[in-house]
Formats: C-alpha cells, sequence, structure tokens
C-alpha cells in the first residue's frame, strides 16, 4: 500500500515535468548536442554567438584561477577579457573549470544547459499550473504549454543563456508563497 502511495505521488508530483522537459529537449534539440566532446554543433547553426562561447569557454578552461574570478586573461587583445564578454554561461564555466582536469578534450556544456532549461521550464510550469489545479493532466499539459512557448524557443539556437525563461516561471510560481510569509 505504501509503494503505491509513494509510486503515485512520485508521478503526480515529480515525473511528469521531468519526461515532459526530456522529451521537449529531445524532439526539438536532438541528443547530439548532449555528447560534450562534441563541438561540431555549435558552429553548424548559422549563427556565430555559438561558437563565440565555445571560444570563450575553451579561453577560461585552460588558463589559470585568478581575481576577478570571471577573468579571462587569454581571452581578448592585450587587455585580457572577461568570461562575461564571449557570453558563456558564468556558472557552468565555474563549475566545470573546476572539474577541466578530468574532463576530456575538447569539451562543452552547452546541450547539458539546454536540457536543464527544459526540464526547469517543465518543472516550474508543472508547479505553477497546480497553483489552479490539482489534476496531474492539466498540470502536465499546462508544463508542455510552458517546454514549447515561442520566446524561450526563439533564443533556443543562437542565444543559450537566454533560453532560462524557467527563471521568469520560477519568479512568477514563488512570488504569491513570498508575499504570504511577507505580507
Amino acid at each position: 500500500m505504501l509503494g503505491n502511495t509513494l509510486s503515485l505521488r512520485f508521478w503526480k508530483g515529480g515525473l511528469w515535468p521531468l519526461l515532459i522537459g526530456v522529451a521537449a529537449f529531445f524532439i526539438l534539440v536532438g541528443p547530439r548536442v548532449l555528447n560534450p566532446t562534441n563541438i561540431r554543433w555549435l558552429g553548424e547553426m548559422g549563427f556565430s554567438d555559438p561558437s563565440t562561447y565555445q571560444l570563450g569557454w575553451s579561453f577560461f578552461r585552460h588558463s589559470d584561477w585568478s581575481f576577478p574570478l570571471g577573468a579571462n586573461p587569454e581571452y581578448g587583445l592585450e587587455l585580457s577579457g572577461s568570461l562575461v564578454f564571449s557570453d558563456s554561461n558564468v556558472l557552468f564555466a565555474f563549475l566545470f573549470k573546476s572539474l577541466s582536469p578530468l574532463l576530456p578534450e575538447p569539451f562543452q556544456y552547452f546541450g547539458i544547459w539546454l536540457l536543464a532549461c527544459f526540464v526547469l521550464q517543465a518543472w516550474f510550469g508543472f508547479k505553477l499550473v497546480g497553483l489552479i489545479s490539482d489534476s496531474s493532466v492539466i498540470r502536465a499539459m499546462g508544463a508542455s504549454l510552458f517546454v514549447f512557448a515561442p520566446p524561450m524557443l526563439l533564443r533556443l539556437w543562437a542565444h543559450f543563456n537566454l533560453v532560462a525563461h524557467f527563471l521568469v516561471v520560477a519568479s512568477i510560481y514563488l512570488a504569491p508563497q513570498v508575499r504570504q510569509q511577507n505580507p
């Protein structure tokens, strides 16, 4: 009995958004971007931005840690640069730079970032729809609508950091809860 209750709770609360996010990612993006050694897809999109992200990350990865933390001394002419100027995902760059000795060469994390964006978009869409409906079917359909939102998809192939629309959906979901705690 307890196993059935936990299984039902897991499906109702956690597995649907995960499945929706992963399925949408594979439908729209495909599996090849998840290969961390595949950097070819970054140059095939018709935009120069993804190549710039990879170039900035690669220079940052191979430089020594310095202060300020985002400094990218090998990136830029004579005066150095910053990780921010290449628009590489700073949070993932810090994480993977610390793991750099363990990573293959070449290495890209942008596919992992895009997958995380899809899953988190579905997760927070599912939670947001849950504020007005207890039906897991309605919540799953709402999460699907959030995942296939045109503003998010328009940024999918050129501006990877701007695919993080889950931040907006999470803010909308969390705002009423914060307001209740701090009237």
